[in-house]
């Protein structure tokens, strides 16, 4: 297997580095007031980014955001309450992670080897389940938090059902508008140079609705402004 790189989902406009201060996290765009929404759902290679980090916690050889802590000398503080929070959640996501990837697809391969194929690396993520969806936005309210400097505290999670909504009628109005049937297409440097903003064309996770038999989900993002 190809190494996965990190910070696809953090790192997704080239405009933006370690440490910098951000005014609105990458990938995302105001749809209300202080609601934002990924611009993409979430696809393979964010949720395998995902699951490494937490498969490496504490690993002062791999760990990379222990790694980016020390090269940026940030307050260790921060670093171990992330560290805290997520070591005692990581055998319980561990399992569920194994559990999602042993389950067969429709050609008898296994959902696993699906998401990590290189080439589908772009492809939006199919039936996450809930649990690790919840778990992944909250994961990365951690990691922007914990890399960047941003207008306040970044929170992430899964959005409701009228985010939802504000977020398809701000999509429909743009001109670089297109579905998650063009950027299956496209490779990750062509979605992350794009700027284009992709509806589903299947249905969506929320966080107050019935989980859909097949279904993909992205991240709302709230800033609570600094004191």
């Amino acid at each position: 297997m190809k190494f996965i790189p990190f910070l696809t989902l953090i790192l997704i406009t080239t405009s933006v580095s370690i440490g910098q201060n951000i005014v609105n996290p990458p990938n995302t765009v105001s749809v209300s007031n202080n609601v934002l929404i990924d611009k993409t759902p979430v696809n393979n290679l964010m949720v395998l980014e995902f699951m490494t980090a937490i498969k490496q916690l504490g690993d002062l050889k791999k760990d990379y955001f222990l790694l980016q802590v020390k090269k940026k000398d940030k307050d260790l503080a921060i670093y171990e309450k992330y560290l805290s929070k997520w070591s005692s959640r990581k055998a319980t996501l561990i399992r569920e992670f194994e559990t999602f990837e042993n389950q067969k697809t429709g050609n008898n391969s296994t959902k696993g080897a699906h998401i990590r194929h290189y080439n589908n690396s772009s492809e939006s993520i199919i039936s996450f389940p809930k649990e690790l969806a919840i778990a992944f936005c909250d994961w990365r309210s951690d990691a922007v938090n914990l890399l960047f400097e941003a207008e306040g505290t970044v929170n992430y999670s899964l959005p409701m059902k009228n985010d939802l909504e504000d977020a398809y009628l701000y999509f429909i109005k743009q001109d670089n508008y297109r579905s998650t049937e063009a950027i299956e297409r496209m490779s990750r440097e062509e979605v992350s140079k794009s700027n284009m903003f992709f509806t589903a064309t299947q249905k969506e996770l929320t966080l107050d609705e019935p989980q859909p038999s097949s279904y993909v989900f992205r991240c709302k993002c709230t800033i609570d402004a600094q004191e």
